[in-house]
């Protein structure tokens, strides 16, 4: 975890020493240009990067990220530098550590929670815990049974099941077309 990784007791220490606040919680605290503080209702703590939401930290020191539409390198810089895991850009796609950066992702102070790739259809629902994993499984089915299986991603503290995204989608095509060359230049 980066040193100055914005925990729920950072937040908490920062958000005390501004005696503003006291009179009008609304302006929260300047961290950066054009990024503030703020404090919700039921205590936890958003990070507004002019105006929008780019992380909630909660009481658990749990983060959640968000990017708007337009990501930015300052966007970037902002989220790393506050962030429990490095957010690093490769060849023009966002990870927060090894996973890949989705809105929502969740972040808990020893990195990114793990995700888990739940292949459903062809008469199977098995979960995998990575894209070559999930590349594994797939290229072990037939053709056509692997063309019905639908894939989705849930991630440990989050309630909810996300689509593939592109880059995923792309990565884990990448990986099948390894493993096929495998298979056909082994004798």
């Amino acid at each position: 975890m980066p040193s100055d990784a914005l925990s729920y007791r950072r937040c908490i220490l920062t958000w005390a020493q501004d005696p503003r606040l006291l009179f009008d919680p609304s302006v929260g605290v300047q961290l950066a240009p054009n990024t503030r503080l703020h404090r919700n209702r039921n205590g936890s703590f958003g990070v507004l990067y002019y105006g929008a939401r780019i992380m909630h930290v909660a009481a658990s020191g749990n983060q959640r990220l968000f990017a708007p539409r337009d990501m930015s390198v300052t966007t970037k810089k902002r989220l790393d530098s506050y962030c429990h895991a490095p957010v690093r850009i490769r060849k023009g796609v966002w990870y927060v550590g090894d996973q890949v950066f989705f809105n929502g992702i969740l972040v808990t102070p020893d990195g990114p929670a793990r995700q888990t790739y739940r292949a459903v259809g062809a008469g199977m629902c098995q979960d995998v815990h990575s894209l070559a994993e999930l590349a594994e499984l797939l290229s072990s089915l037939e053709l056509a049974q692997a063309a019905k299986v639908n894939v989705l991603v849930s991630q440990e503290g989050n309630a909810y099941y996300r689509q593939l995204l592109e880059v995923e989608e792309a990565i884990l095509l990448l990986e099948l077309n390894r493993l096929r060359k495998e298979t056909t230049c082994t004798p």
